[in-house]
């Protein structure tokens, strides 16, 4: 059996040690703050935007009805670069007020401004898109994440609102 000096056991111990902590958090600490749909969110070198939110009972495609296990959320937004470099986007995922993640769907066919599951984003650039989520319909927040650098991950919330069109009501004639 390999015999393993003080330094090398105390390099080893100190390198279990941060691995460990590392692991006990996804990409570092939590955000500290909630950001309203709406605003423009810095992530790392990433800008944010969600737009709007639209939950869809189905989706069509090619005259196929796909239904949701819950409800389609699509989420129009912007994402800026402000990097000096070319990075790499994300899938997104949202997360409801109990920690349930639900992960962007990766697999959308024939929507014009789906930004598709491999994305890259020149220095200034803005990608503007749609992405698709299969959740129940209730508050959720968006989890944005800047991961351009591996040991320095950046992420953030954003709220996305359940807002349902509701005509107004309509008052009952007069009875005769």
């Amino acid at each position: 059996m390999p015999r393993i000096d003080r330094t090398h056991g105390a390099a080893l111990a100190i390198l279990g040690i941060a691995i460990a902590a590392s692991s006990c958090t996804k990409g570092g600490p939590g955000p500290a703050k909630v950001h309203k749909m709406g605003e423009t969110v810095q992530v790392g070198a990433l800008e944010y935007t969600v737009l709007e939110v639209d939950w869809l009972p189905q989706m069509t495609s090619d005259g196929n009805v796909r239904l949701p296990r819950h409800r389609f959320a699509q989420v129009r937004l912007t994402i800026r670069n402000r990097a000096s470099k070319e990075v790499g986007l994300p899938l997104l995922s949202l997360q409801d007020e109990k920690g349930a993640e639900f992960r962007e769907l990766d697999d959308i066919k024939n929507v014009s401004d789906w930004p598709g599951i491999l994305r890259m984003l020149k220095p200034d650039d803005t990608l503007t898109g749609r992405v698709f989520f299969d959740a129940p319909m209730k508050e959720m927040r968006l989890f944005a994440s800047d991961v351009s650098d591996p040991m320095n991950e950046r992420n953030a919330l954003i709220e996305i609102p359940v807002t349902l069109d509701v005509a107004p009501a309509v008052p009952a004639p007069a009875g005769r």
